[in-house]
């Protein structure tokens, strides 16, 4: 389908889900009400069939088979179960939280932008499902909802009669024969479900590669040294540093005047601390409050949640409390997120590894090449000083948020992170 005539379409929806027809192959209709119910009895199944293990006494035993299973339902699970299952595959997709989209959700509220870098290069657009979502919420979600943009998503999979979901789901083993997945356990302590799910091709959409994890892959984390690849912008060392996490906030004006009281423990923040940062709009928060980068962002998760919500009430007590912002009196928060917006940890190697050289052009076009990206290299050294120059400091020295803005150029991450 032409983008025109599929932008014609879009604009007389009335309903959230389009079928597209991709290859000359057309999406299946989508499932009706009492398909789904039926649906809901695979993955619930009725007392007298229930099943159990020993070592879960209280988890029914549910076995599932399918073409395809994917783990995890950020924007890379939902694209790759959409269009495996319009492309005829049985799919199985697993969530480890009750919303589908990942950093993209109202979770963490990092909104896809995409080709078109905000508007940097008019007229770049993504294609494909990316596409095919971004114009179905620009039609019926003009308000530009993050929760009703989860609706979207939500739609778009269940509308899909091959796409078997299961939410609130965390997958804890792959069981594995001649080097190959064979099956995987999965948990659902909400429902008290034990899911073993067959499939003949396993797709690791986790972020934190635990699939790829489990089933035993070689994995890389930090940054290579210089040597490895000949990189000139790799440091001369390798070590564990990755890009930190951050979470979101939104404020709005309620026209009336609005206090705010930190908490104990919030992070005092100075006006020196932000000369590199404009705190003048608050409306949608700060994604330069990054923290964590160096230590691990998976297993130290828990202490990068709490100094980050330290350092965004720090930050909102500065604008509210320090007198510089006297119009922030009738702003309050209306937001702030519970879930950190990883970045970047463990890394899967598969059969090539990008490096520097493949983003200055130096290696040619790729052969397999299915997209093409618009985002600048967007590097974030983990710890910097006031001056901008990165530094090797204890971890809770120099938040992020201190440090100036850093231009690919001066980029201390390996492109092959």
């Amino acid at each position: 389908m032409r983008r025109r005539d599929f932008l014609a379409l879009a604009g007389g929806l009335t309903g959230y889900s389009v079928v597209v027809k991709v290859d000359g192959l057309a999406a299946a209709p989508p499932s009706t009400r009492e398909a789904l119910a039926e649906a809901f009895q695979r993955i619930a199944p009725p007392r007298a069939l229930e099943r159990r293990l020993a070592a879960e006494p209280h988890l029914t035993l549910v076995d599932l088979d399918c073409d395809v299973l994917v783990a995890g339902g950020g924007m890379a699970g939902v694209c790759a179960a959409v269009a495996a299952a319009r492309n005829g595959a049985r799919v199985v997709l697993l969530q480890d939280r009750s919303r589908l989209g990942g950093n993209a959700s109202s979770e963490v509220k990092m909104h896809i932008v995409g080709a078109d870098c905000h508007g940097a290069r008019p007229g770049w657009r993504e294609g494909g499902l990316i596409e095919e979502f971004r114009l179905d919420d620009a039609v019926n979600n003009p308000q530009r909802s993050f929760e009703f943009w989860d609706l979207l998503l939500y739609d778009k999979v269940l509308s899909e009669p091959n796409i078997t979901l299961l939410l609130d789901t965390v997958l804890y083993a792959a069981e594995t024969e001649n080097g190959l997945i064979r099956r995987v356990p999965a948990r659902c302590d909400k429902t008290e479900h034990l899911y073993r799910v067959t499939a003949r091709l396993f797709l690791d959409c986790t972020g934190d590669s635990r699939l790829a994890l489990e089933a035993g892959a070689e994995t890389r984390w930090g940054r290579e040294p210089k040597s490895e690849f000949n990189e000139s912008l790799a440091p001369a060392l390798g070590d564990r540093q990755t890009l930190g996490s951050s979470i979101l906030f939104t404020a709005r004006d309620y026209g009336r005047p609005m206090p705010f009281r930190p908490p104990k423990w919030a992070r005092p923040v100075t006006k020196e601390m932000l000369k590199f940062r404009s705190v003048g709009s608050w409306e949608y928060g700060y994604w330069w409050i990054e923290w964590g980068g160096q230590l691990d962002t998976i297993r130290d998760n828990e202490r990068i949640r709490f100094e980050l919500l330290a350092i965004v009430l720090g930050v909102w007590d500065y604008i509210k409390n320090s007198g510089d912002l006297p119009s922030s009196a009738t702003w309050a928060m209306d937001w702030i997120g519970a879930l950190p917006g990883k970045r970047e940890n463990r890394r899967v190697i598969g059969d090539y590894l990008l490096t520097q050289h493949d983003l200055e052009g130096r290696n040619g076009e790729p052969v397999d090449a299915v997209a093409i990206g618009g985002w600048p290299f967007d590097d974030h050294p983990p710890a910097v000083s006031t001056s901008g120059r990165s530094r090797r400091s204890a971890p809770s020295a120099c938040p992020r948020f201190i440090a100036s803005p850093c231009a690919a150029s001066t980029a201390a991450t390996s492109a092959t992170s």
